[in-house]
């Protein structure tokens, strides 16, 4: 069982992109800090936190020739978000002919009509089907969907958010372990790697129907514990 446990990490780490490396280590940070709560104080784990990052990049940068090359000979990518800036501003541009219900719901759906967006590779443009993706997720519910579709999911994550922070206040008693696990997959998983890639909407809906399944079961436990 363990070392089917460890493969199976081990296949999910071993396959994740650079933005997946990026949440990842968000999420290990936070565990860092959640674990030294109440063990050292908070401007000691920080600092501790903040040298051991150092110490693993200065060792990534002199054992990894691969990534020492990347920041070297393409410099300009760190700051475009290895071109995904100029993603954006096209897509921005489509979203700007249709910015209330979007260019519509679903894949290929009337595509024809749709605004072109740039080819990185042909540097030309083609129609929206063989898109290049808008990697963001907010640019991407407000292109399908529009202003409608973007307020209604910023209500859905924003009550989502509100419960999960009315948990992690109440959870304090029993340590929290469980709701914190799901606030650090909703910041690494969500917040971080929604701002260069488009989340997958089931993204959230499972974290916060986990929330729910939680908070249903803590209500089964004090409505059993009150019976005579």
């Amino acid at each position: 069982m363990w070392s089917l446990t460890a493969a199976s990490v081990g296949a999910v780490v071993l396959s994740l992109s650079r933005g997946g490396w990026l949440s990842l280590l968000v999420m290990v940070c936070l565990f860092f800090l959640f674990f030294s709560k109440g063990r050292v104080r908070l401007s000691r784990a920080l600092t501790a936190l903040g040298g051991l990052l150092l110490v693993l990049s200065v060792v990534v940068w002199m054992t990894v020739p691969a990534v020492r090359q990347r920041i070297l000979v393409h410099p300009d990518e760190i700051f475009t978000f290895h071109g995904r800036t100029e993603i954006w501003q096209h897509y921005i541009s489509a979203v700007r002919e249709s910015p209330v219900a979007g260019w519509g719901y679903g894949d290929r759906i009337i595509w024809a009509k749709g605004p072109a967006v740039l080819d990185k590779d042909m540097e030309a443009e083609v129609p929206e089907q063989f898109r290049i993706g808008t990697h963001n997720t907010v640019l991407f519910v407000l292109y399908h969907q529009g202003i409608i579709g973007l307020a209604a999911y910023l209500v859905f994550v924003a009550s989502g958010c509100s419960a999960l922070a009315k948990a992690l206040r109440n959870s304090a008693a029993d340590g929290g372990l469980y709701v914190f696990s799901l606030f650090t997959v909703l910041v690494g998983a969500l917040f971080v790697h929604s701002v260069i890639e488009s989340v997958p909407f089931a993204v959230p809906c499972i974290i916060f129907g986990l929330l729910s399944g939680r908070q249903q079961w803590k209500n089964l436990e004090c409505r059993s514990a009150c019976l005579p």
